[in-house]
């Protein structure tokens, strides 16, 4: 596929938007695309997004970290 993302990476939508990790990289209706999934408080949402509309989350967002149990240093 060409592209410099992979499974587990933490993304943004290049437009702005929450962090995102990729849960699956495949192509979806002949496009490389993204299953992305992020939380907003306690809800869940997933999506597809094209590879090319994705950048990665650099540095990922803290409280992505405190989510999966990890603190950031200060």
């Amino acid at each position: 596929m060409g592209h410099e993302f992979k499974v587990g990476d933490v993304v943004e939508v290049k437009s702005g938007g929450p962090s995102m990790t990729i849960e699956n990289i495949d192509k979806f209706d002949g496009r490389d695309q993204a299953q992305c999934v992020w939380f907003e408080e306690t809800n869940k949402f997933n999506g597809l997004f094209d590879l090319a509309a994705l950048t990665k989350s650099n540095p990922p967002n803290p409280q992505v970290k405190r989510r999966m149990g990890t603190n950031p240093k200060p």
